[in-house]
Formats: structure tokens, sequence, C-alpha cells
């Protein structure tokens, strides 16, 4: 039986990690998904500048918890056709965290404004 030497070599690579906890092979890729990240806080700014934000936001604190209903922007702002405001879901948590969620969502601003977003208070059935 023949033996044969093999030589290992360790290889160190440099990894870089965002703010959301990902790795990156690049510091700009890095950076860039941190810019990514602070701009999804800046949705709540956003938000709070929009017609039924600002109606909202004065009704509930954000850190109000809840069950939130929440409906896309009307694809059709114009005035013809149908309008309606698509429901994207149903989500708990505190109104903060709802905006920030609301912003990921697929046609939650059609216009490039935003949707809306209602507390949800769901009718208790005692007899029927």
């Amino acid at each position: 039986m023949e033996m044969k030497m093999v030589k290992t070599v360790q290889v160190m690579k440099t990894a870089f990690q965002s703010n959301d906890g990902k790795v990156y092979d690049t510091e700009i890729d890095a950076l860039r998904a941190d810019e990514s990240f602070r701009a999804k806080a800046d949705h709540v700014f956003h938000f709070g500048r929009t017609y039924s934000g600002k109606q909202l936001l004065e009704k509930y604190a954000l850190t109000k918890y809840g069950i939130w209903c929440v409906k896309g922007e009307d694809p059709n702002p114009d005035f013809g056709g149908h309008h309606h405001e698509p429901i994207l879901g149903y989500f708990e948590g505190t109104l903060e965290d709802v905006i920030k969620k609301a912003y990921t969502l697929k046609n939650w601003g059609a216009w490039g404004g935003a949707g809306t977003i209602v507390l949800a208070e769901p009718e208790k059935v005692t007899k029927l």
C-alpha cells in the first residue's frame, strides 16, 4: 500500500454582516443592505405624511397593539372604472410594526402613496 502526502491549505474568507443579520461577500453589498434596512424604518415617517396615515396616527399611538387590517392602495385613482382597496392581510402587533410590514407587501402602494390600515375590531357573537 502506497501512502500519499496531502497538503492542506486553510483559506480565510472575510465576510461582511449587515444590521439585519445577513452576510455578504463585499462591504459595499452589506452597506447597501443597511441602507435598505434604514429605508424600511423611514416608512413610518412616509406613511404619516399620507392622508390615511395622518388620520390613523392622530387616532392611535405607534405603540397601540392590536389586530390590524391592511388594505392596498386603490389601483385606479382616476375617475373612471371601479375603485377598491384590496385587503392584503390581517396582522397582529404594534401599529409601528404593522406599518413596516405593510411596505413589504405587494400592492401596498400602487401609485407611490400608500394603502390604509384600520384597527380590526371583530364583533363578538353572544347568541344567535
